[in-house]
């Protein structure tokens, strides 16, 4: 939606058009035009936070048919036989030159989540998808766009809590805040694929572990 703000008008949102038509214009996008910077201006003057679900778009645009999507490359093996399939599906349809233009226009979203970071604006991250597995796509990406491992954990934990209005419990892992945490085998720093190396989670007081949720769904641990 933020990519439509630069395109037509008259655009109806409720058809296709609303990914194609930034597929096909977003890598046109120039970060230092008035338009863009006005923009940007705008949303940090109405305070207005930025939620990319941009792992979707990475799904629609980059994934080939008949290939696993890079976006659930690293887990489709983890995943149930018929959960596979729908992962080499190859997103929106292209082929020719579109298929350069839409890879052009995915790195030019990665391009403005770190503008935006850059300026401050405030970023939440976000899915509409995969629940879980979804999520750590999403904080790769960040990271690949060039923000730094440390502030795209911080965007995932406190900094959205402060954005909802529950960091006084939510967050970061202080005395007095409640116990919802994962424990991670890596360093999500060093390497932010890590991210996904969950041995336990701990929720309202109850510990859960990664292996026995993931076997109860017929989804294979990471290890």
């Amino acid at each position: 939606m933020l990519f439509l703000n630069f395109l037509s008008d008259t655009i109806d949102t409720r058809t296709l058009l609303r990914h194609t038509m930034p597929a096909v214009h977003g890598a046109d996008l120039d970060l230092n035009s008035k338009a863009y910077l006005d923009f940007v201006d705008l949303l940090k003057s109405k305070e207005i936070l930025v939620d990319p679900t941009v792992a979707i778009f990475e799904n629609m645009y980059i994934s080939q048919k008949g290939e696993p999507s890079p976006t659930f490359k690293k887990i489709i093996k983890r995943l149930p036989l018929m959960d596979q399939r729908s992962h080499y599906s190859g997103g929106l349809q292209k082929e020719g030159a579109m298929v350069a233009r839409y890879q052009a226009s995915f790195e030019k979203m990665l391009n403005v989540i770190y503008d935006l970071f850059k300026r401050d604006i405030p970023i939440v991250p976000g899915t509409d998808g995969l629940p879980g597995f979804l999520y750590h796509r999403e904080l790769e990406l960040y990271d690949m766009s060039g923000i730094p491992a440390a502030d795209v954990l911080k965007l995932a934990t406190i900094k959205s809590a402060e954005i909802t209005g529950v960091s006084d419990s939510f967050g970061s892992i202080e005395v007095g805040k409640r116990a919802d945490l994962i424990l991670i085998d890596g360093n999500p720093l060093e390497d932010m694929s890590d991210i996904r190396k969950v041995e336990w989670t701990m929720k309202g007081g109850y510990l859960y572990y990664a292996r026995e949720l993931y076997e109860a769904m017929g989804i294979k641990h990471f290890k």
